[in-house]
């Protein structure tokens, strides 16, 4: 009876999976960057973010030495949860899980929206630009 139990629920989470399509991100509607939304991205980051990611958004901060992972620098490292605006937005919203464990980026989905979306523009804005194909 256990194992018929066992299964039927492992059928239903990989059901529920292909179905809801659990693998994949949650649509975002990327709202777009304009100065405004800018400027209260890097107030917000003054007071959310540059405790551990530094001032200069390249992940020097007192802070930043006892964390591990070691915190981003938004100019040249690599994005784990990606580094397009609904990736990103994504990320601050629910924090960055690696291999299905948290890490030190935590969630701040409490903060409005509009912050949110500020600080996915503000740190994108530090980023190369990428060459046009």
């Amino acid at each position: 009876m256990k194992k018929v139990v066992g299964m039927f629920l492992v059928m239903n989470v990989v059901l529920s999976s292909v179905v809801l399509g659990a693998d994949k991100k949650p649509a975002v509607k990327v709202v777009p960057s304009t100065p405004a939304l800018l400027a209260k991205g890097k107030a917000a980051f003054a007071i959310n973010c540059a405790a551990c990611h530094g001032d200069n958004l390249d992940g020097n901060s007192p802070a930043a030495a006892a964390l591990n992972p070691k915190p981003r620098n938004f100019k040249v490292d690599a994005f784990k949860g990606g580094e397009d605006a609904a990736s990103v937005f994504t990320t601050i919203t629910g924090g960055l899980m690696v291999d299905g464990k948290p890490t030190t980026m935590v969630a701040f989905g409490h903060l409005p929206v509009e912050d949110r979306w500020g600080l996915v523009h503000y740190v994108l804005s530090v980023r190369p630009k990428k060459a046009k194909k």
